[in-house]
């Protein structure tokens, strides 16, 4: 099968063979050129189609399709030579996520695609199906999607939504992270539920699900979850507190209060916009429960990981064919951890007050997704004893949490050379399983690597015991000869154990930067911050993209956004910085914003002042920094707030001796 991006803004020498199959992605250009599925159809090839404007899941940005759409007004195509329908998946912007991190973004979007490639008729609006798709369940062996003890109710918030959109508080608790809301004020905006009268409840844990991309993510970052008992919005008690900046996908908060609230709700923090996608608070265990779980708070790769289900029949009269089970599910990637039962699981009849047991040990390998684990305990039962007889079920849950199997950095982890130089560093791997692991490394050079850069050792192995810390001696060297760019060295790391298969263990990357004229985007700073979203090297904020300024591009350099403030420990060693500065091209230049001042300050005396920077000016700086110990950057979002202030230190570099 081919992607159809041979035939788009190009002129190709030769068209495809007929019997290659073509997948319609692509379905536009720089052209008005004809690129639908309709096209490749006409000219006798077999199509699959995965239109990049509807079939497309890209979490980083967010690209993401609209179950809404696609189930009350799209139709399928039909053709005798179109296979069928595909949902494109790439990573982009999430690309450190595990593959089925995406699993989440593509649930309803299969569900809905399923349905409509069926043919069968609407019945009413994608959340009415979305409840009869809820309602049927999880297959067989995929982990249910709701916890128990997830509170419903009806959603309130503020309006509107961003730029007058569909992205509404309700789409909060719609149960599709491709949605999310997003209010349109920076400040006073919030979204919940209100459980309804003698509905209130306590609330044990909170479940969140940051919107798709870093901005979003950054938003978040000092929210409060609430419980309000006089009003939505009155009487207000803070439950958790989104402290840090939170992960792509499922986030979770522990709760220890005791009060009951009616009405749940997520205040964004000053400046933020109220952004979130998914939010879920899950009740505290009213009474005395049938079933208990006890588990460790911490699972280890490797290790015994026993966990305890008990089945305590707090009725007056017996019940039969008492089944317990268990199940192990990372919140991440959904995945289902193996579990095998060390007692009994099944028993003939339980009587009043009597608790029965069951051990468990779960298999967690050297590739399991880290994180928090649900364990989820069930209890199935008979009131009446005999076959055909309704069974009943009971659940519970305790989370635990999962950290790396093994970490790996290098002590320096960043080295200057220049021509005839060499530099120490060393390799430290961290064994965090309960068993010993052997850990291999390779150096990775790509085909344009510089060849005047090299390190010794390139390869080698180290076993290493559970719990313990193994180093091994690097030294980069540059040749006598070595000119060019200066690259980054990079080893990737494997790892077994006991006969498991080998694993990809993550990668470590030594930092090469010029001695006498380092760029700062190559040394590490002492201090980043930044307006919106995070400080970046070599591209500007936000993107994976180059920055540009006036239509030049380059290549090296630091990015940022609004108040912002980069600083370097340069100990006395560097006599001047130069860079070129300015608002990045990428900035919309349709809307309000793109200003700023930039700065630079010598151990806390300003050097320098650009003076307004607007989108039009690029200045190149050159300031005298001698015998500074620190070197900071600075830029401000000019007193017009932060939007499309994208500022950019490109070509930032310092000279030393």
């Amino acid at each position: 099968m081919i992607w159809n991006w041979w035939d788009v803004d190009q002129t190709p020498t030769i068209q495809p063979d007929k019997n290659v199959k073509v997948e319609a992605w692509t379905t536009g250009g720089e052209t008005s050129e004809d690129h639908s599925p309709q096209k490749y159809l006409d000219q006798g090839y077999e199509v699959v189609v995965s239109g990049s404007d509807t079939l497309y899941v890209t979490p980083g940005f967010p690209l993401l399709p609209d179950a809404k759409y696609l189930y009350e007004k799209w139709t399928p195509q039909e053709h005798p030579r179109l296979s069928g329908y595909l949902i494109s998946v790439w990573s982009n912007n999430a690309n450190t996520r595990p593959d089925s991190y995406f699993d989440a973004y593509l649930r309803r979007p299969r569900e809905v695609l399923a349905d409509r490639l069926w043919g069968g008729p609407r019945h009413g609006t994608v959340e009415d199906f979305f409840a009869r798709a809820d309602a049927i369940g999880t297959p067989p062996g995929v982990p249910e999607y709701a916890l128990p003890g997830r509170l419903t109710g009806i959603p309130y918030g503020t309006s509107p939504a961003w730029d007058h959109s569909s992205s509404t508080f309700d789409k909060a608790f719609d149960s599709e992270p491709g949605t999310n809301f997003l209010y349109a004020e920076p400040n006073g905006g919030y979204t919940g539920i209100d459980l309804g009268a003698d509905h209130a409840s306590r609330v044990s844990l909170v479940r969140f699900f940051p919107g798709a991309n870093d901005t979003e993510l950054n938003r978040m970052t000092g929210g409060r979850f609430e419980g309000c008992t006089d009003g939505p919005t009155s009487g207000c008690r803070t439950l958790a507190t989104v402290k840090d900046r939170p992960d792509f996908g499922w986030n979770e908060l522990a709760v220890d209060t005791p009060a009951r609230f009616r009405w749940l709700r997520y205040v964004g923090p000053d400046d933020g916009y109220t952004s979130v996608a998914e939010i879920e608070f899950i009740a505290s265990p009213g009474g005395s429960r049938p079933i208990s779980i006890e588990g460790p708070s911490e699972l280890r790769q490797l290790g015994d990981n026993r966990v305890v289900t008990s089945y305590r029949n707090n009725s007056d009269h017996p019940v039969y064919d008492v089944r317990l089970s268990l199940g192990a599910e990372a919140t991440q990637d959904l995945t289902t951890r193996q579990v095998r039962a060390l007692d009994a699981s099944r028993f003939a009849a339980v009587k009043p007050g009597q608790t029965v047991s069951t051990r468990w040990q779960v298999t967690v390998p050297l590739n399991a997704a880290t994180g928090t684990y649900h364990l989820v305990g069930r209890a199935g039962y008979q009131e009446q004893q005999g076959k055909g007889e309704p069974r009943h079920e009971s659940v519970g849950f305790t989370r635990s949490t999962l950290g790396q199997a093994l970490t790996a950095r290098l002590g320096p982890e960043a080295v200057g050379l220049d021509a005839g130089d060499s530099a120490d560093t060393q390799l430290q791997v961290t064994n965090h399983a309960a068993s010993t692991v052997e850990v291999a490394w390779n150096e990775v050079r790509s085909p344009t690597a510089n060849p005047g850069y090299t390190i010794r050792a390139a390869t080698g192995t180290v076993r290493i015991p559970p719990g313990s810390t193994t180093s091994a001696h690097l030294t980069a060297t540059a040749s006598g000869n070595a000119d060019g760019p200066t690259p980054s060295l990079r080893l990737d790391l494997t790892a077994n154990s006991g006969g498991q298969p080998e694993i990809r263990a993550g990668s470590v990357e030594l930092r090469i930067h010029s001695r006498l004229h380092p760029y700062l985007s190559d040394l590490d700073w002492s201090e980043a911050t930044s307006e919106w979203d995070v400080v970046t090297r070599d591209t500007y904020v936000g993107s994976s993209e180059p920055m540009t300024l006036n239509g030049v591009r380059y290549q090296k350099g630091l990015g940022a956004a609004g108040n912002s403030k980069i600083s370097f420990d340069l100990g006395k060693k560097c006599s001047r910085l130069t860079a070129t500065i300015g608002i990045d091209d990428a900035a919309d230049s349709s809307t309000d914003g793109g200003t700023s001042h930039f700065f630079v300050f010598a151990d806390g005396k300003k050097v320098y002042e650009s003076g307004l920077m607007t989108r039009e000016i690029v200045k190149d700086v050159d300031v005298d920094v001698s015998g500074a110990v620190t070197l900071s950057l600075v830029t401000d979002n000019a007193g017009d707030g932060f939007d499309h202030d994208a500022v950019d230190w490109a070509d930032a570099l310092v000279h030393c001796s």
